[in-house]
């Protein structure tokens, strides 16, 4: 697979960020949880504030005091009247009916003209709850609104920071004309609130940091891997170039010398330069398709298309391996005749010749191999299949690796550098197409070849 390192690092760069702003994300709605919370509490412990407060002026009041409120059954109207009588005097008011069932309300209006709203002692009130319901509150002011004198009081003045967050609730009118509104101020510092979330941020950067290590040994195993199997195509291309030059000298300097002997010697005489020019030609086709594999990885070999008819083709292939001198071999094909491949002529041919030559050589004495050629939506659909030895399951996924062969002792007898299948899985990749393995051991091997038309 070819790898570049920018890919790599911009992978790990990605995946990097990714996770650190979905931390961020999880720690912004943990964050806003808090703060909802928190408002929640600061807004019931005002309200609970409130009646403590109006409780402690009721018990100030003392003495006999009557309320009553106007009769409202069958009175449709939307002001009703309200009336305290005390032992010194007689309030009257108008109020809203919708109030007419809140009895804090009706108190609070009581008390508005005899023991005024304390909003000090208020204050005091609702910073203790606070503290009590675990609000780290450092400071609190209670804001008071008369309507009927237009004026507001505050407890104390706030200043901002940028240490302190700042939380406000919303203003309660309480008493039945709405005119005395109260308002809570609240200030926690942003460390409290931190620390109150410290759990959370150790999980966090404890998880970034773990992600950031386990990218980090990643990308530093794979630069390692992709630097290994540089310097090995490295090593191949050099061992190849260093090798073929000698190889084709001694090949021609042997041809000479054997052609030169048989001018002048009989024929057995002859017989060892022809085994040394049988194995160095053998020795020459390894280095070469060496080089293809590793040509064909880097994507760097030159392909010269043209048309081929796979008819004739596979008919020629046919004849050519049923005259199988050592075995007898029968070829069965399956194929269309109208059929036209786009497509290099010799890599294509080394391609079936691979195929064909190992159910030849990985098989008993009868050899049956039935090739089926089939058109499929602008590919050709090639099947070969042969009834040799199969490849067992465990080997399956290691067929097409370079220098691979099979455990089994019979196939390690038979020759071969574990190069073909390699080659083949190369070629099939720069022409556009693919191949894939089914086979069940002892019984049968299919390669299916996808070709473009």
């Amino acid at each position: 697979m070819k790898i570049k390192t920018t890919s790599i690092k911009g992978f790990v760069a990605i995946a990097l960020t990714a996770i650190i702003t979905l931390q961020f994300l999880w720690l912004y709605g943990i964050y806003a949880a808090y703060q909802d919370l928190t408002n929640f509490r600061i807004t019931d412990n005002l309200k609970q504030s409130i009646n403590e407060e109006l409780i402690y002026r009721e018990k100030l009041l003392g003495g006999p005091t009557t309320i009553m409120l106007a009769p409202f059954e069958n009175d449709t109207s939307d002001v009703r009247t309200f009336k305290m009588v005390t032992a010194d005097t007689t309030i009257t008011f108008n109020y809203n009916k919708s109030y007419r069932y809140n009895e804090s309300k009706v108190i609070q209006s009581t008390l508005k003209y005899t023991i005024f709203l304390n909003i000090f002692y208020l204050d005091s009130i609702f910073n203790l709850s606070l503290h009590e319901s675990s609000v780290p509150a450092k400071y609190t002011a209670i804001a008071m609104f008369d309507k009927d004198k237009n004026e507001m009081q505050q407890t104390r003045k706030l200043d901002a920071s940028l240490w302190i967050h700042s939380y406000k609730t919303q203003t309660f009118w309480v008493d039945l004309a709405d005119s005395i509104g109260i308002k809570a101020y609240v200030q926690i510092p942003y460390a409290s609130i931190l620390k109150q979330l410290l759990l959370q941020l150790i999980l966090s950067a404890l998880l970034i940091a773990g992600v950031t290590i386990v990218l980090f040994r990643l990308s530093q195993t794979i630069f390692r891997q992709y630097k290994t199997e540089r310097l090995k195509k490295d090593f191949v291309n050099i061992m190849t170039h260093e090798l073929k030059r000698p190889i084709t000298s001694s090949l021609y300097a042997i041809e000479f010398m054997r052609d030169h002997a048989k001018a002048y010697q009989p024929a057995p005489d002859t017989e060892l330069l022809d085994s040394s020019v049988l194995d160095l030609k053998k020795l020459n086709l390894y280095v070469e398709k060496i080089q293809e594999i590793s040509q064909g990885e880097d994507g760097n070999i030159k392909l010269e298309k043209e048309s081929v008819q796979l008819s004739p083709f596979f008919h020629k292939l046919k004849e050519k391996y049923e005259s199988f001198a050592d075995k007898k071999v029968s070829i069965q094909l399956h194929i269309n005749e109208d059929i036209t491949l786009e497509t290099d002529r010799m890599h294509f041919s080394n391609i079936m010749d691979n195929l064909t030559e190992n159910s030849i050589k990985y098989s008993d004495e009868n050899v049956i191999i039935d090739i089926t050629v089939i058109p499929k939506n602008g590919y050709a659909l090639i099947r070969h299949r042969d009834d040799g030895w199969g490849i067992p399951p465990s080997e399956i996924q290691s067929v097409f690796d370079k220098f691979y062969r099979g455990r089994s002792s019979e196939k390690r007898r038979k020759n071969g550098l574990g190069l073909g299948l390699s080659y083949v899985k190369t070629m099939m990749k720069q022409l556009g197409g693919s191949i894939s393995v089914e086979s069940k051991d002892k019984i049968f091997t299919e390669f299916t070849l996808i070709h473009p038309l």
